[in-house]
């Protein structure tokens, strides 16, 4: 069956990723990757090109402006994360690039620009065909609030939002020390970005309801125990970069805070 899906990745990828998604990472999660490397589970490079394949699908239909629901594309993300052990460059690469830490691949970008212009050319036929309609949704568009400038990205942060299905799927499966045994350097990069809140706007009335440490929120982070998340097992998969990790995102916390404290 992986043999198969294998020579099919292409359309596997386009027409039913979760379901070749689900296959991988359930299938040959971490029982098949996480196995003994001397005597390697069979076909188990065909499940990783797959789950490539797969997950740089849904980035591509992601930066094309489609939506999942109930949040779905993670195990996309899932099955990726284990096939780091097999494609530790390219699935590292992946994963720079899902956390906004690299630029999208020419392939992405494209793809990307094409959905662009063919949405730009639709609103303007929409515009002509219904002026007023229009005018009126550009008025319901226009920011009730004003915003403030927006930061630049933090050195250790993401460019932009990171996918919060990536996010959890860094944070709430068994896949991400897969990535740690591979890559710990880009592991270390890539939690951090998922760990750190993306530029915002200023506030701009000198004030905020919020405690504003810079860190991203974590939906099934609370209670904080240790055993939560991906942090136990990166330490004791790379212990040097785990403790790296923790300093940076705690004095990066620290430093927000303070700068919060002594602004009001």
């Amino acid at each position: 069956m992986l043999a198969f899906l294998h020579a099919h990745r292409d359309e596997v990828a386009r027409l039913a990723p979760f379901t070749g998604a689900g296959c991988v990472a359930s299938g040959c999660g971490p029982c098949r990757w996480n196995g003994n490397p001397a005597r390697p589970m069979p076909w188990r490079r065909h499940a990783a090109e797959l789950a490539e394949a797969i997950a740089r699908e849904v980035q591509a239909c992601k930066a094309e402006g489609d939506h999942f629901s109930d949040g779905k594309e993670r195990i996309a993300y899932e099955a990726a994360l284990y096939a780091a052990v097999d494609l530790p460059d390219s699935i590292a690469l992946l994963c720079l690039e899902l956390g906004q830490r690299r630029d999208a691949s020419p392939g992405i970008q494209s793809r990307a620009e094409q959905a662009r212009v063919k949405a730009e050319e639709e609103r303007r036929r929409f515009r002509e065909a219904n002026l007023e309609r229009a005018r009126q949704a550009e008025k319901l568009c226009t920011p009730i609030f004003p915003q403030g400038r927006l930061r630049q990205p933090w050195p250790d942060g993401p460019r932009t939002r990171v996918d919060g299905a990536f996010q959890s799927a860094c944070l709430d499966t068994p896949a991400f020390p897969s990535l740690v045994r591979a890559r710990p350097e880009a592991a270390l990069e890539v939690l951090l970005a998922v760990c750190i809140e993306e530029p915002q706007h200023e506030e701009i009335y000198g004030f905020s309801d919020r405690e504003d440490c810079g860190i991203e929120h974590w939906h099934d982070g609370y209670p904080p125990l240790y055993f939560r998340g991906p942090f136990l097992m990166f330490l004791r998969e790379a212990p040097e970069h785990a403790v790296s990790f923790i300093l940076r995102l705690v004095n990066f916390a620290t430093r927000r805070y303070s700068e919060t404290e002594l602004a009001d």
